[in-house]
């Protein structure tokens, strides 16, 4: 995981390591306007923000074998993910005796994924998840917006393919 300061503010948990050559992936873009509650004080200034995501649950479903209209394929084979992205928000009040505050926020999220046509039942996968970017600004003393981009990736095991990632 990298650091990288952008706006002065610094950013914590950006992967180094992205897969070289994934083939099951799915690139998401979770947005949010995060609230603070009654109990956190006001917002300055954000000073840090340090993000992961975990995968929560997978399930594989059947789907059509089918190709829509605008070009995708579904192959029979998804698999559902369900993560959560957990920030860590830094921040400085402008309170003399709290100068700095940390407020966490776990933010949940599903997708899916189209899984290959060499995908069996017998197959296992694992999903690996991966932090490309993140950004965040404070709109209001109350209120943050932030866009994080993360990368998953499925592998299979039990099919024999080269991964140059390894």
């Amino acid at each position: 995981m990298s650091s990288t300061v952008k706006d002065l503010i610094e950013y914590l948990g950006v992967s180094d390591n992205l897969p070289n050559a994934p083939s099951s992936f799915k690139h998401l873009n979770s947005h949010d306007t995060l609230t603070l509650s009654d109990k956190d004080p006001d917002i300055n200034k954000i000073l840090r923000v340090t993000a992961d995501t975990d995968v929560i649950e997978t399930r594989i479903i059947t789907t059509p074998k089918a190709t829509s209209f605008a070009g995708e394929i579904s192959t029979g084979w998804e698999i559902i993910v369900e993560n959560q992205l957990e920030l860590k928000i830094e921040y400085s009040t402008g309170l003399i005796n709290r100068p700095v505050h940390i407020v966490c926020f776990s933010i949940p999220y599903s997708t899916f994924i189209v899984l290959p046509n060499y995908f069996k039942p017998s197959h296992s996968v694992k999903i690996s998840s991966y932090i490309e970017n993140i950004y965040t600004k404070h709109l209001n003393q109350r209120q943050i917006f932030q866009n994080t981009v993360i990368l998953l990736d499925v592998f299979i095991y039990g099919f024999n393919r080269i991964r140059f990632d390894l």
